[in-house]
């Protein structure tokens, strides 16, 4: 087709459209770029790109004379890399300034926390639409853990957004007022510096009482916490001059959404705009039945996004389930794009003192977890709203309540007592939740009655004989002591605690509060003396909503969703100095659930990190979701719409799984440096030296046979150059493995429960018997280890890798790339002749060689102790690592294999399953070492 054929046509189909869209009044520079994009997409296929590009800006200049009134942009290519890379002055501006001194000096925020903040969030805005372009869009989503500090987080990149001149922030807040409030207040005090308090004078709060602050701009809030967007009434001459910013903490709500919608179609909000949306996969989804629908919510946020030509949506979930699996391929012409994370898909690492489900559900002696099975018999999973309720509790909840009341206790013995929460979440009917509230609140009246008279009269155990008719209350609570308490019995004494439970004076200081949408209790954590309840909810309890002191949990529901189940965990978050004090109670059911998702979680987000280091978009590579094989479901099926199954096997066969991160501390470096020298004691033990300098037998052979040979040692006289160990036994492998003290949380594919169960698998079918043992030699800085060096010998130096700019107090990341092992690493099992022989093929090809193909030839797998110092990178992370941080990771380098293990997992069918090319190892390396 020519040139002119096509502006013509693609004119006046556009016309057609904007004479749409102007008796709609709807008519904006959106919509009108939609417009070309979605029409020039059929004349793709006849024209080259840069002929389309000129097609479409001569359209738009057409459209530009025409309707005069617009001030349109041009069209323009997005340098996305360019916008992604983007470097901002290592200053703060003066939002984040003030945020950040709140943090340290209000707040009293560790410093390495206040840093992470910092250093995500600067990673963050950089990835946003350009405040200084006309006209760009941005989708990302940030996956955090359950209460882990995405609100802390948001607050930063909302400070560092109003910084760099993003001028309207709209905060979407859960679908309930309790939550809405409690965003709203976070919001006062980390951005605005005061709160609007109904009928009095605003009262200064947070960044406002710092000395000395000063608002950078004049901050219009159009929301506050007694009044959500539409409640306001707003001044309809409100100043939206260059130096205001609007602020909106609002509620996914029809009403909320119309009403912030009539504000941007009166230009009282301004642009650039950034949308957080708090809890992503709630609500925002579009669930609507049918092909061609859209939900109300889904379609007033793309409405919003729509009004302004710089955009930005940012979504936060713990539970990314839904929205990996939102359609990447429907582009509605008067909605633009859904809100799929396009553009980013950004993970925040929880510190290790954060209380998560690792921690809980990873831990094979269920320190924090205790049984509620006699709850069924009580309440069937399957109860109605009409159920009727015995007075006699369950003794699991009487435990649990006892356990509540004991940390009351101790907290009430401390100089400066903090609030202490307990959650009951039994039923997702607010009747039967009111009933439940009223039977506790009766056990709790009877608890105390006991307790009153206690107080006054026992002096020691031995006055507990006084008390004949309470010894079952008594022994309830002696066991539980005796069960939970054991760390805190040297510190406290147990009648003490005991008697100070319950106060003569207070009869309300322990509050039952029932908390959902038709109860008027409300969590009120404000002011100065700490608080005391017992919360009990269903739905209102399961997202977002913080229990500050969280200590006791008692959970029975027959939820069967992933996202729904994580989003319950409201006992997760920062529980220092009183973690070892938390106990959750589960059915057996519920407890193989949870540590089922633990697994699928943490494989997602090793997805994220490899999605990552490969530089992939999120619309590039679909993230894959292990299916339970049972009850379990992903998400609610009107999320799952572009799902679809895909059976994977845990794969080993011809790859290398290594430690890409390290845990930064004393303790866990140690013990990896004694794991080395007992694997290496008896590797020289058993071995016998040899006068080789290359493996005994070409394993390329087809009459190789690894099994049955002697244990040799000998050292390569060609790179990659070490000490290389023959025919050890699995056995010596497994052993080391489990000594080795892996960072499962940035090292996930290298944990001992991935790879045993691996190398079992390989046992079963008759392989992996006999392995090849690898002492790597690097080229910089002699190993001078007296106990390393008499079992090596003393001409062995380090590996030198980068500590990746991630790095801090906690973890060190090997690179950037995060590789270990160098190039080529697994060619070290095989002869001369057979690394010649395939190098030589390869070279004809014209193919570079990556570690897959050396190990297409081997039978054994390859274990690689790498000796490693972790340097700083250009200053960016010496405060963690010093000059270098010397310790050892490891490189298996498994050989073909048919050891599999099936799984299904579910995945996105509108984005590529598979976009991973084979890598050269060659550009994942950090510093070269030979």
């Amino acid at each position: 087709m020519k040139r002119d054929e096509v502006t013509r046509d693609l004119e006046s189909g556009v016309y057609n459209l904007l004479i749409k869209l102007e008796e709609l009044n709807e008519l904006t520079e959106a919509k009108i770029d939609d417009a070309i994009e979605s029409l020039s997409s059929v004349y793709a296929p006849y024209l080259d790109e840069s002929a389309l590009i000129a097609i479409k800006h001569d359209v738009k200049n057409a459209i530009q004379t025409k309707y005069q009134f617009l001030s349109l942009a041009p069209i323009e290519i997005v340098n996305r890399d360019l916008i992604i890379n983007r470097q901002f002055g290592e200053n703060n501006g003066p939002f984040f300034s003030n945020y950040s001194n709140y943090l340290s000096l209000i707040k009293k925020l560790n410093p390495d926390a206040i840093r992470n903040i910092d250093i995500y969030t600067k990673d963050l805005v950089s990835k946003l639409a350009d405040p200084n372009k006309k006209s760009q869009s941005v989708r990302g989503l940030v996956v955090a853990d359950v209460q882990s500090g995405k609100t802390a987080n948001y607050i930063g990149l909302i400070a560092k957004a109003l910084d760099i001149g993003y001028k309207t922030i709209v905060v979407l807040s859960g679908i309930h007022n309790n939550l809405r409030t409690q965003t709203q207040i976070r919001v006062d005090e980390g951005i605005i510096g005061y709160s609007m308090i109904k009928g009095k004078e605003n009262k200064k709060v947070g960044v406002g009482t710092l000395k000395g602050y000063k608002e950078p701009n004049v901050i219009n809030p159009f929301s506050s916490s007694y009044a959500d967007v539409h409640e306001h009434n707003k001044d309809a001459t409100i100043r939206t001059d260059a130096n205001h910013v609007a602020i909106v903490v609002t509620k996914k709500n029809v009403n909320s959404l119309k009403s912030l919608l009539s504000h941007c179609k009166s230009s009282r909000l301004r642009g650039p705009l950034l949308v957080i949306d708090d809890e992503a996969d709630n609500a925002s989804i579009n669930v609507a039945r049918g092909k061609d629908k859209t939900s109300s919510i889904n379609k007033h946020i793309r409405k919003l996004l729509n009004e302004f030509k710089v955009n930005s949506y940012v979504g936060y979930t713990a539970t990314p389930f839904a929205n990996v699996l939102i359609d990447t391929q429907k582009n509605d012409l008067f909605l633009g794009n859904d809100i799929f994370p396009k553009d980013f898909i950004t993970l925040l690492r929880s510190p290790q003192s954060y209380f998560g489900a690792i921690k809980v559900f990873a831990d094979e002696n269920d320190t924090f977890l205790n049984c509620c099975e006699d709850i069924e018999e009580y309440l069937p999973t399957n109860h109605q709203k009409n159920t009727q309720l015995n007075d006699e509790i369950p003794e699991s909840l009487k435990d649990a309540i006892c356990h509540f009341l004991v940390n009351v206790g101790i907290e009430k013995l401390q100089d400066n007592p903090k609030h202490r929460s307990m959650l009951i979440n039994v039923s997702r009917f607010v009747d039967v939740q009111a009933k439940f509230s009223n039977i506790v609140r009766k056990y709790l009246t009877d608890v105390r009655r006991h307790f009153i008279s206690f107080a006054q009269l026992v002096q020691s155990t031995d006055d507990l004989a006084l008390f004949d008719n309470d010894e079952e209350t008594f022994q309830r609570f002696e066991k539980v002591w005796n069960h939970d308490f054991v760390e805190d019995h040297s510190k406290f004494d147990f009648i003490n605690i005991l008697k100070s439970i319950f106060s003569v004076s207070h009869e309300d200081e322990i509050k039952v509060l029932t908390v959902n949408s038709t109860s008027d209790d409300s969590l009120d954590y404000s002011g100065e003396n700490a608080r005391f309840y017992i919360a009990i909810g269903g739905f209102t309890l399961s997202r977002g909503l913080t229990l500050e002191g969280l200590v006791t949990s008692y959970f029975a529901r027959n939820s069967k969703g992933y996202d729904t189940l994580m989003q319950m965990c409201r006992w997760f978050g920062y529980r220092e100095p009183y973690e070892h004090r938390c106990r959750i109670w589960l059915t057996p059911e519920s407890k193989g659930w949870y540590q089922f998702i633990t697994s699928v979680v943490e494989e997602l987000y090793a997805e994220i990190d490899e999605m990552s280091d490969l530089e992939l978009q999120p619309d590039e590579l679909a993230l894959k979701i292990k299916k339970h094989p049972g009850a379990l479901q992903v998400t609610s099926p009107l999320k799952m719409r572009t799902a679809t199954d895909v059976l994977v096997s845990l794969n080993v066969s011809r790859k290398v799984i290594e430690t890409v991160a390290f845990l930064n501390n004393e303790d866990s470096l140690a013990n990896n440096r004694q794991a080395v020298l007992e694997i290496l004691e008896k590797l020289v033990e058993k071995s016998e030296e040899s006068e080789q300098s290359e493996p005994s037998e070409a394993q390329s052979n087809n009459d190789y046979q690894p099994s049955n040979k002697k244990l040799i040692r000998y050292r390569r006289d060609k790179s990659p150059h070490g000490l290389m160990f023959e025919n050890v036994p699995f056995e010596i492998i497994l052993e080391f493995l489990e000594k080795y003290q892996n960072d499962d949380e940035l090292s996930f594919k290298s944990r001992y429960e991935y790879v045993s169960k691996a190398i079992q698998k390989m046992l079963e079918e008759g392989e992996a018997e006999t392995w090849d043992v690898f002492i790597a030699n690097g080229s910089k800085g002699k190993i001078v280890d007296p106990s390393l060096t008499k079992l090596i010998g003393d001409d062995h130096s380090w590996l030198i890798r980068t500590a990746g700019k991630y790095t801090n107090s906690e973890h060190i990341r090997v690179g950037n790339k995060q590789k270990l092992s160098s190039r080529g690493i697994s060619k070290v099992a095989l002869t001369h002749e057979e690394i010649n022989a395939i190098e030589e093929k390869k070279k004809l090809e014209g193919k570079a060689i990556a570690d897959s193909t050396y190990l297409t030839h081997t039978k054994k797998p390859l274990l690689v102790i790498q000796p490693v110092n972790l340097v700083p990178a250009k200053g960016l992370t010496s405060e963690f690592v010093g000059e270098g941080v010397k310790t050892f990771g490891w490189s298996i380098c498994f050989p073909k294999t048919n050891a599999t293990e099936a799984c299904e997992y579910t995945y996105n069918w509108s984005i590529p399953i598979d976009n991973q090319p084979e890598i050269d190892e060659e550009t994942e390396r950090v510093i070269a070492d030979d």
